[in-house]
């Protein structure tokens, strides 16, 4: 058996060495809540009913079932807030902004949030990495240049399929531009692998892939899973024992991984990020990106999201720079990210 990451079972130990601390100052009991509603909040729930704890209570602003996990879900907004003794952050990245919304709707209970989050994995129930084929990329493509490569619906303008050499990095609903292939496909969402799924199972291509998806991603070929953390600033690309942060948007782990393959030069496409500024509500390059999901971004939705994906590519880039690769920007529209641009014809 090869050997794994150590970035889960780190993780494990630290996440089960907090909650013994938590648990110390808390009974049986009494009523719990917990703010969130994706892996890390429901990892918590499961460990704290196996100490023992049976009332147990979601905060989600976003959930729209009123069960999760056979747990009750409330909004944070709701009367029953008041009621419950604890909380506990479920957002390994922005634990702060959890405190400030429960403090907004007048919580003053004892609120508990895991230390530095950021710098563990984002999902402490699966160790599928392989160690030794993560380390195989690294500087594979020493000197080349990367192409990545989103799905805006500028890539209209500048096709991917015209490009001639280069190593080409894209993912999600790519596939639906039966034209091109990337040389490495990326997922980083759940939803992407129920659109999607038959084409991602012929691709020939290999697949990068965040671990929480190794469940979902049983059977298929090529597949690669590496951990997720929210830990911005390496000082080392080491994506098996730091794990690459997603900046809540796929183009970040493209950029880390193209400079730990040895990239000389980035050059970003279809990388739109102007989601509260378009006229009509076509965000990605294909009209029927998502099948049947009526996706509306309002203005302050679009805002934030554009605000949260220009953080987190920034800070790739950055990464990227601090260790020679050059990045440039070839998408041609205004996507706040203020990066030097350049001009997609000289590449085909």
């Amino acid at each position: 058996m090869s050997e794994q990451s150590t970035i889960f079972r780190e993780t494990q130990q630290r996440i089960a060495s907090w909650l013994h601390n938590c648990a110390d100052q808390l009974t049986l009991s009494m009523s719990l809540g917990i703010f969130g509603d994706h892996s890390f909040a429901r990892y918590i729930a499961s460990e704290l009913k196996q100490q023992g704890f049976n009332k147990i209570t979601f905060i989600s602003s976003n959930c729209s079932s009123s069960k999760l996990d056979d747990l009750p879900v409330i909004k944070p907004a709701d009367e029953q807030l008041a009621a419950l003794n604890a909380i506990f952050l479920g957002s390994m990245a922005l634990p702060q902004s959890q405190q400030k919304i429960l403090e907004d709707n007048g919580y003053n209970g004892a609120i508990f949030a895991v230390p530095d989050g950021q710098t563990m994995c984002t999902e402490p129930r699966f160790d599928p990495t392989d160690k030794h084929a993560l380390a195989a990329l690294k500087n594979k493509h020493k000197g080349e240049t990367f192409f990545v490569i989103g799905n805006g619906p500028s890539i209209n303008a500048t096709p991917p399929e015209q490009l001639k050499d280069g190593i080409f990095m894209a993912g999600n609903g790519i596939l639906l531009r039966t034209e091109f292939r990337p040389d490495y496909y990326f997922l980083i969402d759940s939803i992407c692998v129920d659109a999607w799924q038959p084409i991602i199972e012929s691709l020939t291509v290999p697949i990068l892939a965040v671990s929480h998806l190794a469940e979902r991603m049983q059977g298929i070929n090529n597949t690669l899973f590496y951990p997720v953390s929210y830990q911005t600033e390496l000082a080392d690309l080491n994506p098996a024992d730091t794990g690459f942060f997603s900046g809540n948007t796929i183009i970040c782990p493209m950029i880390l991984f193209a400079t730990y393959m040895g990239a000389k030069r980035i050059v970003i496409l279809g990388v739109d990020n102007n989601y509260s500024k378009l006229a009509t509500k076509n965000y990605h390059f294909h009209k029927d990106y998502y099948k049947n999901t009526d996706l509306v971004i309002d203005e302050s939705t679009g805002k934030n999201l554009e605000l949260r994906q220009q953080t987190g590519i920034l800070h790739a880039v950055r990464t990227a720079q601090s260790m020679g690769v050059e990045v440039v920007d070839a998408t041609p529209v205004d996507n706040n990210l203020g990066l030097v641009k350049a001009d997609y014809h000289q590449f085909i």
